[in-house]
């Protein structure tokens, strides 16, 4: 059995320059260290993301980040040009979220559940791909 306390996602970026400049003056990371061109950690809270400079493998992560407001997260990343790939919108799993992309194409899905809300009973992950909420819209969870 494993008695994990945190994870560390690892992000392959072309440009570590770049990739930090993306995550601390853009997203609002800050930056925790670097070692050289080759390696570097941000935070934001809890959350720690090492980026790792690797153009071949650069844009391949996808990573889950809960925060607790994500309208305002969304909000300040659009008004920072953050790419936004996929918009602001409660899903039909209960997570109000979005998905960013950084300078490489790596996937930032930022978002909130609300435990109370949250219902996964039922649900598969093709149609939870296939089905998404809108603020105004929760008759897809059998909500009138």
């Amino acid at each position: 059995m494993i008695n994990a306390t945190r994870a560390y996602p690892v992000l392959a970026v072309a440009n570590l320059d770049s990739a930090i400049t993306t995550y601390t003056e853009r997203m609002g990371f800050h930056l925790d260290w670097r070692d050289g061109d080759a390696f570097a950690a941000v935070s934001s809270g809890p959350v720690a993301l090492f980026l790792r400079q690797d153009a071949a493998q650069a844009g391949s992560a996808r990573v889950v980040v809960n925060v607790e407001d994500v309208d305002a997260t969304h909000a300040a990343w659009v008004s920072a040009g953050v790419t936004i790939v996929d918009p602001l919108a409660t899903r039909i799993w209960g997570m109000r979220e979005f998905v960013a992309a950084d300078q490489d194409g790596n996937r930032l899905t930022i978002g909130h559940v609300d435990e109370s809300e949250a219902d996964f009973s039922g649900i598969t992950w093709s149609e939870a791909d296939e089905r998404t909420e809108t603020p105004d819209s929760t008759e897809q969870r059998g909500h009138s």
